[in-house]
């Protein structure tokens, strides 16, 4: 056997075909003879495996002509099964089967702009399966030198995209990307069949054509539908419309079963732009209700009136509280008659994308949570600081979609942003978020409100920048001036430390105003007060020791302890009196460290000298 692989567009069949044909045998019965089946189609393309270990074929060559044959079969009553067609130009650059060409509704090649070729020129018999050679006929007659003729530009359409198995149909008009070819030849030839509104085809069967000829006679109609696309088509629908039904209430009724079926084959695809023109043409002409159906939205697209429960499902709110609206003369309306005694109500496009933009400005509080990024304790400080803007009885306001308006959030983080002040070093500072201020910590809610709004009014900066309002950073130190009580309960105020420690309140104040002794400071009704907490006092006694502490550890005074040291450790932290003397002097716990490592090495050094 000489074999090769089947080619990029070949029929499956055909590549069985062309192997005869190349092997000299009598057609592709004789073929499946030598495998060993029975000569049909069926059995030959429904044995790949056999066909391949027989006649010695690489078994994907045999995949391939089956997974194409499958194709074919899915065109079920529009293939082509008694007769070839085929274009003569093609065949004439390589005898082989393209696969399309075995498709009802292909009739024309658009590469060569030309009809396709089913009877032969010599005998006028139809082109048999069965002939020896592809590109005669058995009568003797090249088919490459049939005579052909040219096709309408709306079979170049349907052709281009049954031959893109209804991936593309190029640049013609109407633009197609991507349909069920299933879907798209049910379409045209509903179209072509009921062309007539007043006068319905006897069967759908009419449409199952194999032949070239009847295919285009078939076909014709499509030529003026889709010629100037839309406008003809426009003229069709209108057509439709003034031959409609009388006093139709809904599309469906007024359309028939044409509409139905069309709605159906082209709705969620490339397809829909047919039922796009309907919906327009039919809102243009048609008085009675366009919105019943599964093509709603396509409606919604075209009208500029809503119905009651359109324009409800678009705001999102139910229809009961829309309709609450009209009959209080919120919104624009107007109605219509429905039926003999019954009323509808359309709301006017614009009316309801306006109430649906004013609902968006309004969110949930958990909506608000998530885009300021603090949680629910928080987010009702905020509402009771009045930061931020709410309304507790939104639900009877049509307008608003929830307590909390959104842009508020977003003035305030702005605002916070526009009065940061980056701290210059944050080493050692303590950050608190703005997500932080709950009053499970600083315990006071009036605190925290005053907090809130002292930010809002730029009284209290931020250090730290956030990408949300709950992410902005604040000092510590900062904040706790607004937290007097909690702050105070949580440390010492100057008067306390010097009860407990016998200093000197004014060199306490001295230590903290130079920087010696960190602390808080916190406003009270009426007064300010500087706050010790416990960490500050650990970090003070880590790094310094009073000269007094000093002199009772040694049993003198702090006088006697200053003249012991002097020149041996440096004296920091003294407050000046106005009588020249000094009081409060402080020694570096490192100086006493360095000055007691080198006394020790001066004693094991007087150790070795003995």
């Amino acid at each position: 056997m000489n074999t090769f692989a089947p080619r990029a567009d070949e029929s499956g069949f055909g590549y069985y075909r062309r192997l005869a044909a190349e092997n000299s045998l009598w057609g592709w019965k004789e073929l499946a003879g030598m495998v060993g089946i029975r000569r049909d189609r069926s059995a030959l393309m429904d044995s790949p495996t056999l066909v391949s270990d027989v006649l010695g074929i690489d078994s994907s060559w045999t995949a391939t002509a089956v997974e194409r044959e499958k194709q074919v079969r899915s065109w079920r009553s529009l293939r082509r099964l008694t007769a070839d067609a085929f274009c003569p130009s093609c065949l004439k650059e390589s005898a082989y089967i393209r696969q399309f060409w075995e498709h009802g509704y292909v009739t024309c090649c658009p590469r060569h702009n030309v009809r396709l070729v089913d009877q032969c020129d010599g005998c006028n018999k139809p082109i048999a399966k069965s002939r020896e050679y592809l590109a005669y006929c058995p009568c003797g007659h090249d088919l490459t030198e049939s005579q052909t003729s040219v096709p309408t530009q709306a079979e170049r359409w349907l052709s281009t995209l049954i031959l893109s198995n209804g991936r593309s149909s190029n640049e013609m008009l109407p633009r197609v990307r991507a349909v069920s070819l299933t879907k798209l030849c049910t379409l045209i030839r509903d179209l072509c069949l009921f062309i007539d509104p007043d006068v319905p085809p006897s069967s759908r069967k009419v449409g199952t054509v194999s032949r070239v000829s009847p295919a285009v006679e078939l076909l014709a109609p499509l030529d003026e539908l889709l010629s100037d696309w839309p406008f003809r088509f426009e003229d069709h629908v209108s057509a439709r419309v003034r031959a409609g039904k009388q006093n139709a209430r809904t599309i469906n009724s007024l359309l028939g079963a044409w509409y139905i079926q069309l709605r159906k084959l082209s709705l969620g695809s490339d397809l829909e732009q047919f039922l796009t023109v309907v919906i327009r043409i039919a809102t243009r002409d048609f008085e009675g209700i366009r919105s019943l159906d599964s093509a709603a939205q396509l409606v919604e697209d075209q009208v500029e009136h809503l119905r009651l429960s359109a324009a409800a499902k678009l705001i999102g709110v139910t229809q009961a509280v829309l309709h609450n609206a009209v009959m209080k003369n919120i919104c624009q309306y107007r109605s219509r008659l429905l039926g003999t005694r019954g009323v509808t109500y359309e709301i006017p496009l614009t009316e309801t994308q306006r109430i649906a933009q004013e609902r968006a400005r309004w969110i949930t509080r958990k909506d608000a949570m998530v885009r300021a990024g603090v949680g629910e304790v928080v987010l009702q400080s905020m509402i009771s600081a009045e930061v931020i803007n709410s309304d507790i009885q939104w639900r009877i306001d049509i307008m608003k979609a929830g307590e909390i308006e959104a842009q508020s959030i977003d003035d305030l983080h702005a605002t916070l942003i526009a009065n940061l002040k980056p701290a210059q070093t944050q080493e050692g500072k303590e950050i608190i978020l703005w997500s932080e201020i709950v009053s499970r910590r600083w315990g006071s809610n009036s605190a925290i409100q005053n907090t809130m709004q002292a930010a809002k009014k730029g009284e209290l900066v931020p250090v730290v920048r956030g990408p949300t309002l709950g992410k902005m950073g604040f000092l510590k130190s900062d904040i706790t001036r607004y937290f007097g009580i909690p702050a105070l309960e949580a440390g010492m105020s100057v008067t306390n430390l010097e009860k407990i420690t016998s200093w000197k309140a004014e060199t306490i104040m001295h230590w903290i105003r130079e920087g010696f002794l960190q602390c808080e400071e916190v406003n009270l009704p009426g007064q300010q007060r500087y706050v010790i907490r416990p960490e500050h006092l650990l970090s003070f006694g880590r790094n310094y020791i009073t000269l007094s502490d000093l002199g009772k550890i040694m049993g003198t005074k702090s006088s006697a302890a200053a003249r012991n040291f002097k020149g041996k450790v440096e004296l920091v932290g003294s407050l000046p009196l106005p009588n020249g003397q000094r009081r409060g002097g402080l020694v570096r716990i490192a100086d006493l460290a360095r000055l007691a490592r080198s006394a020790c090495a001066d004693k094991e050094t007087e150790i070795a000298e003995h």
